[in-house]
């Protein structure tokens, strides 16, 4: 149970190593996308929450797919908010809508589910590409509907983000 309390918990900012905060993968992002400090900070919160450079690939593809990085926007006759685009309904349920427009606690609510997900661990265990996670992270975290078709979509739009 111990275990189980430690590996969902949350790493807070104070606690981000220094070698966090170098080399961020969101400065590779495309020249041509907006809001590329709104995809910094939901790189800083997924690094020093221990996820790797193709995990925070994943993540920062599905959120621009989502919101293109907005953290305003609403989508779903206002069902679904924020960067990651969190439903009531589903893994924003319990989050106001505020919380879910704000960057680090809709990240801190994806690094739960993150952690909770057996696929996604096992295919981080199998070194998988950031293709492969952004597909899984689409089908596990962020549940769209037609997330098959949605899934493969958004493996090539890495290809878009990260020049």
């Amino acid at each position: 149970m111990l275990f189980l309390l430690l590996f969902t918990s949350v790493v807070s900012e104070q606690e981000t190593p220094p070698e966090y905060k170098r080399n961020l993968i969101c400065e590779d992002i495309s020249e041509t996308i907006k809001n590329k400090n709104v995809a910094c900070e939901i790189e800083k919160v997924l690094r020093i929450n221990g996820f790797g450079a193709e995990l925070i690939v994943a993540a920062l593809t599905n959120s621009y797919a989502e919101s293109k990085f907005n953290p305003l926007a609403i989508g779903d006759q206002g069902m679904s908010v924020g960067v990651f685009q969190l439903r009531t309904g589903g893994l924003g349920g319990t989050m106001t809508v505020e919380e879910r427009q704000d960057i680090k606690e809709s990240t801190k609510r994806v690094v739960i589910a993150l952690k909770k997900s057996t696929k996604i661990k096992n295919a981080i265990a199998r070194n998988s590409t950031s293709g492969h996670l952004t597909k899984l992270f689409c089908t596990e975290i962020m549940r769209p509907s037609d997330k098959h078709t949605k899934a493969q979509q958004r493996a090539l739009l890495v290809e878009t983000v990260f020049d």
